[in-house]
């Protein structure tokens, strides 16, 4: 970024732009703020590949408040594009799935507190966690060479 006018700017608008620089001071960038605004531009392309809670079996519509989405029954998730999609059922104590679409090899659960825990997807789709803990988890799906998708965050 430049600190002086640039080539576009009419004379009064340089002059404008000048005037407020010396009134305004010299303000040095805060040290790493590149690096925390990759990252951030990171993230908000990650959650761009967000599969979202598109159905569930409980008869209970997608957003509504209730209890009937978040016990048992299945939750199916998926990819605008439609390139992955993933059901999800909460049972006994188990979170079981199965990749419906996509090539996914692993499946990251992620707790909003708590350790995260891995599955490796099977040659059907499947892969499968123990229910430990409370709270809302959301599945990381990593594929082979694709970037990863994240599911909306979820109460088993």
């Amino acid at each position: 970024m430049r600190d002086g006018p640039d080539e576009s700017m009419s004379q009064e608008e340089a002059r404008l732009v000048a005037e407020l620089g010396r009134a305004l001071g010299h303000d040095p960038q805060p040290p790493g703020l590149v690096e925390r605004a990759n990252g951030l531009l990171a993230f908000a392309d990650f959650d761009r590949q967000l599969a979202q809670l598109l159905e569930t079996s409980s008869g209970e519509l997608v957003g509504t408040r209730g209890l009937a989405a978040t016990h048992a029954g299945a939750m199916r998730f998926e990819v605008a594009d439609g390139s992955v999609v993933v059901e999800v059922s909460v049972a006994r104590g188990r979170i079981e799935a199965q990749v419906i679409a996509g090539t996914i090899a692993e499946v990251v659960l992620e707790r909003v507190s708590g350790p995260d825990a891995r599955a490796t997807v099977d040659e059907l789709g499947r892969f499968g966690f123990v229910q430990s803990g409370a709270g809302p988890v959301r599945l990381i799906l990593r594929g082979t060479g694709s970037e990863p998708v994240a599911t909306d965050w979820f109460l088993p």
